[in-house]
């Protein structure tokens, strides 16, 4: 994040905000968890690996996608060169994907089309109270059983703002540079509808910050109201 909370610019710039020594301590905490976890408007302007690409790692995390139309198999379609797929769909037997269930064809042939490419599609049904949003609460449930036993939801911030609506997250790990983005429109790391009063806001407990070269690392467990 920039130091005013922004993720990327009004015009979806994001690289880069932090320094390399960030993106290193980001990648550890990539490898610390069982699964990382982005939504799809994440993957279609950053084009993400996910991957914990620092030395000695031997069990890469699993790759979670929340994707509720499946627009990333219309954004693998787009070229027939499988070297220039998006990172997530070149090896994509690392990759899961949560949809929306719909009985139509055209989803049918997305799912058949990212199971050739490796990727694992599950379709879930919609909570009727977010009825255009994947649940996440039934997507901790299913990797849960797959044995996931941590997650690392790296965003964006409706996604992050999902888990936090749903009591999911239990700890943050803010990255800050000192910079300044500014834009009424430009992304932030936490955005969902928010809170009504600040009585009932979320407090970070046992607050622990780091410094990371010019950068600084923000970290602490969340205590509901």
């Amino acid at each position: 994040l920039s130091l005013d909370g922004k993720i990327a610019t009004h015009t979806g710039d994001s690289k880069w905000i932090t320094s390399e020594r960030a993106r290193r301590a980001a990648h550890r905490l990539r490898a610390e968890h069982a699964a990382v976890l982005v939504g799809i408007r994440t993957v279609l302007k950053d084009q993400p690996h996910l991957t914990a690409r620092i030395k000695g790692v031997v069990n890469q995390p699993l790759r979670v996608v929340l994707d509720s139309k499946l627009r990333i198999a219309d954004l693998a379609r787009e070229t027939s060169d499988t070297r220039l797929l998006p990172p997530l769909l070149q090896e994509g037997n690392n990759t899961l994907v949560f949809a929306l269930s719909a009985d139509e064809e055209p989803v049918r042939a997305k799912i058949k089309y990212l199971e050739s490419l490796g990727v694992q599609v599950i379709c879930l049904a919609p909570d009727p109270k977010q009825p255009s949003r994947v649940p996440v609460r039934k997507v901790v449930e299913l990797l849960a059983e797959r044995g996931v036993c941590s997650v690392l939801v790296e965003g964006g911030g409706q996604v992050a703002a999902s888990f936090l609506e749903a009591r999911l997250a239990n700890r943050i790990a803010y990255f800050y540079a000192p910079k300044l983005i500014g834009g009424a429109d430009a992304p932030t790391a936490l955005e969902g509808s928010g809170i009504m009063r600040v009585a009932d806001a979320p407090r970070i407990t046992n607050l622990h910050i780091r410094k990371l070269g010019d950068d600084w690392l923000v970290e602490g467990d969340i205590e509901y109201r």
